[in-house]
């Protein structure tokens, strides 16, 4: 397991998501509510069926600003690597600028 910081966790998933744009064959979701809410919706309930059931319903808190900046860092990254590989580019992949209001000191888990 790893433990990141804010920035590092948004910048990770950027990163992997861009890397793995250039094998999509079509476009990622580009609207904020199909692309972001409803995969992190997912995924917080996820979360909330897995603590649950490891009986510390206490740490979700915890659990929402690390999965908010990963999941965010996933759709900007597929949307940011799609447009760079089909637009024909063959250098490096695009990189995660950085995100002022991403960087929180406890967003570690």
């Amino acid at each position: 397991s790893h433990n990141y910081k804010s920035s590092e966790l948004f910048t990770r998933h950027f990163g992997d998501a861009a890397a793995l744009s250039k094998m999509d064959l079509s476009p990622p979701a580009e609207s904020y509510l199909k692309g972001f809410c409803v995969p992190l919706l997912k995924r917080y309930i996820k979360d909330a069926i897995r603590l649950f059931r490891m009986g510390r319903t206490r740490d979700f808190p915890r659990v929402i600003p690390y999965r908010y900046q990963g999941v965010l860092g996933h759709w900007r990254g597929s949307i940011a690597g799609y447009h760079h590989f089909s637009e024909g580019h063959s250098g490096p992949q695009p990189k995660a600028k950085p995100v002022a209001h991403l960087k929180s000191k406890n967003a570690e888990v």
